[in-house]
């Protein structure tokens, strides 16, 4: 994954509490907290996560939005 500001933005602590409950089949609802899945500390980590189902079952966040950027920002 890159993107204009380099790798050192992508390995800064992400500073949101964790939600233990997070799994990627929850809703999406109008008014959310952010929330990171547990033992995420930075985006670089988050790219890596696999996508467990739907049009990008495993491949990683990183794939899938160098691949198909408004996919992630549906």
């Amino acid at each position: 994954m890159s993107d204009s500001h380099g790798p050192k933005y992508q390995e800064q602590e992400l500073r949101v509490p964790d939600d233990p409950s997070l799994t990627f089949q929850v809703a999406r609802s109008e008014q959310t907290d952010i929330v990171k899945p547990p033992g995420i500390s930075n985006l670089q980590e988050l790219g890596q996560l696999k996508a467990p189902a739907g049009k990008h079952p495993s491949k990683t966040f990183a794939q899938i939005y160098a691949e198909d950027p408004n996919y992630v920002f549906r």
